[in-house]
């Protein structure tokens, strides 16, 4: 049988809203942020960059973006 999952761990994957009704993905994102924030003892709040065309056509931008591409949990924004 086929699954999504990490190899190392056991527990089956879920959606978020079979354990609560009220699960939103800004939410889990700021769930994310947070635990981030205090695993490594981050005091400033996040900026957030959209990829606009500023963004897009910046060198720094673009090479980031590409290794966040090239990384295996890259993780895919929705529209709003």
């Amino acid at each position: 049988m086929h699954t999504k999952g990490v190899a190392s761990v056991r527990s089956p994957v879920r959606n978020l809203l079979q354990s609560s009704a009220s699960a939103t993905h800004e939410g889990f994102v700021d769930a994310v942020i947070e635990s981030f924030r205090k695993e490594y003892a981050i005091d400033e709040q996040p900026c957030f960059v959209h990829e606009t065309s500023q963004y897009l056509e910046d060198e720094y931008f673009k090479a980031g973006m590409s290794e966040l591409r090239a990384s295996p949990l890259t993780v895919r924004s929705r529209n709003r």
